[in-house]
């Protein structure tokens, strides 16, 4: 991994910190994919989740996660 990669990978986990604070003042939970196939169509994806039922609020209907993190963001502008 290169000085960019690095950059880059900590400001995706700086943005995806800060949406798993936001969705957890909205009583959410965002989870990541555990998936580490490139191939697969959940891998690098996340969903939101109501953390107190337990019911996934946002996602890709198909795999089950499936949003990215812009997706994410808008969600929780709303």
């Amino acid at each position: 991994m290169n000085a960019r990669d690095t950059r880059i990978g900590k400001a995706v986990k700086a943005v995806e910190d800060s949406l798993r604070h936001k969705a957890k003042q909205r009583g959410l939970r965002l989870e990541k994919s555990h998936s580490r196939t490139p191939e697969a169509a959940s891998y690098n994806t996340y969903r939101l989740v109501d953390a107190t039922r337990n019911t996934i609020v946002l996602c890709d209907a198909s795999n089950g996660y499936g949003m990215c993190l812009h997706d994410i963001a808008e969600y929780l502008k709303a």
